[in-house]
């Protein structure tokens, strides 16, 4: 599966071209499968991609060293600054990636994301009962998370990206049983509008 990819594509909002962009001033993230190189962050203008080579669960099929039970934490800190003359206006984001899993076992994927003034919390389920296949349209998942910022505060300066995501999974046993999935990708759009006072 692709590693976790998170665009942070900045637009601007407002008669004026955008001459100055956001720029990346660092990045840090902790977990047993989000440290090393297993993250990296990477910048193309205003463009920011964080890559995830590991994050995910891999009980596979009569492999006992992942257990009947697991759960994975990812904590990614990003910083960058948004120029003195602008604001950050609105962040939207969809999360992706797949999954296979046998009709006993069932998981739950919780996605939490924050800067100044935007953050969102969101869940994925799924359910004992359900055996997902590589062929079945369900194997490929995607999860929303828009939000925008208060209009009446100008975040800008330094800001703190925070992603936090906790992937949990159980099965009944370890064969016939698996749960197999992966976060591909998150793009995020920031869009930007011109500071007025």
């Amino acid at each position: 599966m692709r590693g976790l990819i998170i665009s942070l594509v900045l637009g601007f909002v407002g008669q004026a071209v955008l001459a100055e962009t956001v720029q990346l001033t660092g990045y840090k993230s902790f977990g047993r499968k989000c440290t090393g190189d297993a993250v990296q962050v990477l910048t193309n203008g205003n463009t920011f991609s964080i890559l995830f080579n590991e994050f995910g669960i891999n009980m596979s099929e009569g492999d006992r060293t992942e257990g009947k039970a697991r759960a994975e934490v990812c904590h990614v800190i990003v910083d960058f600054n948004v120029p003195n003359n602008q604001c950050l206006d609105r962040l939207d984001q969809v999360l992706s990636g797949g999954i296979i899993k046998s009709r006993n076992s069932s998981g739950v994927l919780n996605v939490a994301y924050s800067v100044p003034a935007i953050a969102d919390v969101k869940h994925i389920i799924w359910k004992y009962g359900n055996e997902i296949r590589p062929e079945d349209e369900d194997s490929l998942f995607t999860l929303d998370l828009s939000k925008a910022a208060n209009r009446h505060v100008c975040i800008r300066g330094n800001i703190r990206y925070n992603l936090v995501m906790v992937y949990s999974a159980v099965r009944k046993t370890f064969s016939p049983d698996f749960f197999i999935s992966n976060v591909d990708s998150e793009d995020s759009e920031i869009t930007l509008r011109l500071r007025t006072r």
